[in-house]
């Protein structure tokens, strides 16, 4: 991070981090955390990870994060039907009541690729996973992430920056938001005079529209990005007044809440700050479907279309490679180890995960063991 200014992530099934001096020491690298958590039930764990007591640490773990995080963490959890789908919803209850530290919700399809054991547990697909969340969360909605780049007025005209799956394969992530209003969490449709689907559809045609428009506009002619950017911005308003509830969102009287919220804005508040005061919006909460691929289990179309890629070096001829995220996870075990023996570092794994990247000699026998 330092020498290369890169930020960095740790996806972690959070069991070390039950330590609150290795988390403190971790977090205060200012490292993003991808914290795998399935639910708040141990059965859940009992089933999947044969491992009853690592709820309890997770659970630690996380209010760790909560007390030491520099920036929000991630849920990662593995959806699978009869496994944790009727625990969905009190884990939607959980990421609202730790909003202050979760900022998003990757739900990753559960894929039955088990070893001899057999474990009464089938493979979950995007569409098992969409189906679990709507009967988990009544009226919520996804939309492919690739329909992001869509956007291709809108994207140019506003300067929005970096999509993370702008452009990914039709049938690969998808994408949803669920909307606080600081009691609980609901689906966007909540504050909607329609469903959420149907107003992505009204703002890609309008997008479309814009993109003939905004080339023969007298006032973009006449002020440039300006004035593209104003003829935009006023055919988005009249798009946001037909779909939105007003009523749902100022709670009462629309007009004077908006009036207080332009008010306070040109004042200098803060836009969240100004939201949470005045209206039912109180903050989202990210969810996006990740459909990793697995040995027996690879779509080749979603990979080839992937946007997000892992750089590596090969351990052995030191060249910088890429591979794309899914993929990774095939891969990453045999590649890691290796690098890891050719640096000296230490790989060996335990109940509580990696005995630590430390030189191999600077670690205790029994450690190594155990």
């Amino acid at each position: 991070k330092e020498k290369y200014g890169l930020s960095a992530r740790v996806v972690t099934n959070g069991l070390r981090l039950a330590d609150e001096e290795y988390c403190k020491k971790l977090l205060a690298t200012g490292t993003q955390v991808m914290f795998s958590f399935d639910g708040r039930s141990p059965k859940i764990y009992e089933r999947t990870r044969k491992h009853p007591k690592a709820l309890e640490k997770k659970l630690q773990g996380l209010e760790n994060v909560r007390k030491y995080r520099k920036s929000k963490a991630t849920i990662m959890c593995c959806v699978g039907e009869g496994v944790n789908d009727e625990y969905l919803a009190d884990l939607i209850d959980y990421c609202h009541e730790g909003r202050d530290f979760i900022a998003a919700l990757d739900l990753i399809p559960l894929v039955a690729t088990w070893g001899p054991e057999e474990v009464d547990a089938k493979t979950s697909t995007v569409e098992d996973v969409e189906r679990m969340m709507t009967k988990a969360i009544p009226g919520m909605e996804f939309v492919p992430a690739a329909v992001m780049y869509r956007f291709e007025t809108l994207l140019s005209t506003f300067n929005v920056g970096r999509l993370t799956f702008g452009g990914a394969h039709p049938n690969c992530e998808m994408v949803s938001l669920l909307v606080s209003d600081a009691k609980g969490y609901h689906p966007p449709s909540r504050f909607l005079k329609r469903p959420f689907q149907e107003a992505v559809r009204d703002l890609l045609q309008l997008d479309r529209e814009m993109g003939k428009n905004l080339k023969s506009h007298w006032i973009s002619n006449l002020f440039g990005r300006r004035g593209q950017r104003f003829v935009y911005g006023k055919a988005l308003w009249k798009l946001i007044r037909r779909n939105l509830d007003l009523d749902e969102i100022f709670g009462g009287s629309p007009w004077q809440g908006a009036a207080r919220v332009g008010w306070d804005l040109l004042r200098g508040r803060k836009f969240k700050e100004v939201l949470r005061r005045h209206t039912h919006l109180h903050g989202i909460l990210r969810v996006i479907v990740l459909p990793f691929v697995e040995q027996d289990w690879v779509e080749s179309a979603r990979l080839v279309d992937c946007p997000a890629n892992f750089a590596y070096e090969h351990p052995k001829t030191k060249e910088i490679r890429l591979m794309p995220v899914c993929a990774w996870a095939i891969y990453k075990d045999d590649i890691l180890r290796v690098t890891s023996e050719e640096y000296g570092l230490d790989h060996k794994t335990g109940q509580d995960g990696l005995t630590g990247l430390k030189n191999r000699t600077d670690i205790e026998p029994e450690a190594a063991i155990n």
